[in-house]
């Protein structure tokens, strides 16, 4: 008999998102072992959403709202919006499967027979004063655990014994070298576009202007959700709302940046490495899974454009530097961010101790 996992979304998945995405690559791989798999999508959870549970509900219900048009997915996957999350509105399970804080923290007051319930967590989320939530959420009774990165395993592990490590995977068949690393331009840069404010691009835009008046052969390329900004202005910075190939960008460019204060464990300098760049970006623990600095990145500090500049600057005036250190991130992505391996230690959670 099929086992039925259910995954819980603290929101409707109507836009792009590194965590979501890695939510859907889980439940795909799973489906394609032939498992029973069902994605809810929470209309209103508390602390990320104000109005009217039920209005937000049926207007997810009737635009459908829930059911990505940015993901392909497998056939036999279930897609429901519910208004909120209790018994009522989520089916009986072998496996319940969260992600984001509050949402565990909702699902801990379902009934044993959604089943086992496991917390996916997928950064630190601790933004907006709810440091004491989050860390409730992390020793929850009945509750296992998976982290996405060493520095959240050392943090879930002053608060439960039960958590594994399960770093993400690459989709190779979507990130890898299309344009020979050797053939791209020195003078093409790539960067997630973001307003969030954890994402701090201001301090690469700041970097890139000033690049651009030392080497005025320079272009950036720009991939974000949101339409592109009216400040953003210079006709060589070029920009893509929601990429339908975003691997395609990183193929055009020979640099990628990234200069987060924060992050769980950031998938797009793993997918640009995958897909050939040389990647710039801070040295925070979020980057440091797959970051060897000086082999297969380089890192700056937090809010310091000039080391953007000096980085950026080493790999444009040193082709050959430049292209070792794209072939030793792609080499060292294929080596360690495998999605066979994930999922298998996904599987032994999910066969572990039964309901």
């Amino acid at each position: 008999m099929q086992k039925k996992i259910n995954f819980i979304l603290p929101f409707p998945p109507d836009h792009p998102g590194g965590g979501t995405k890695m939510i859907f690559e889980n439940a795909q791989r799973l489906a394609n072992k032939g498992y029973d798999v069902a994605i809810y999508s929470n209309s209103l959870t508390k602390g990320m959403h104000k109005g009217n549970k039920w209005v937000k509900y049926f207007k997810n219900k009737f635009t459908k709202r829930y059911i990505p048009n940015w993901f392909e997915f497998h056939k036999s996957i279930q897609h429901y919006t519910i208004p909120h999350i209790s018994d009522y509105f989520i089916r009986d399970a072998d496996i319940l499967i969260t992600t984001w804080y509050q949402t565990a923290l909702d699902c801990h007051k379902l009934s044993s027979s959604k089943g086992k319930k496991i917390n996916y967590i997928q950064d630190y989320e601790i933004w907006g004063n709810k440091k004491d939530l989050v860390h409730q959420s992390y020793s929850l009774k009945g509750y296992e655990y998976i982290v996405i990165s060493k520095y959240l395993y050392r943090i879930l592990k002053k608060y439960t014994s039960k958590v594994q490590l399960i770093s993400y995977g690459v989709n190779y068949e979507k990130f890898n070298i299309k344009t020979p690393i050797k053939d791209r331009s020195p003078y093409t840069v790539s960067m997630l576009y973001s307003r969030e404010d954890r994402k701090n691009v201001t301090v690469a835009i700041e970097a890139l202007i000033a690049l651009k008046n030392k080497y005025p052969k320079l272009e950036a390329h720009f991939f974000g959700v949101s339409e592109r900004p009216k400040n953003l202005d210079q006709d060589w910075i070029y920009y893509t709302q929601k990429p339908e190939k975003v691997s395609d960008i990183y193929n055009k460019t020979a640099i990628f940046l990234q200069p987060s204060y924060q992050e769980g464990l950031s998938l797009n300098p793993i997918e640009a490495k995958a897909s050939g760049c040389a990647c710039v970006y801070t040295n925070i623990d979020g980057h440091l899974d797959h970051s060897i600095d000086n082999v297969n990145c380089l890192l700056v500090p937090i809010n310091d454009s000039q080391a953007f500049i000096d980085k950026v600057s080493l790999l444009i005036e040193n082709n050959d530097k430049r292209i070792k250190m794209a072939q030793n991130g792609h080499d060292h992505i294929q080596d360690n961010f495998l999605w066979d391996g994930a999922i298998q230690k996904l599987e032994n959670i999910i066969l572990s101790n039964p309901q």
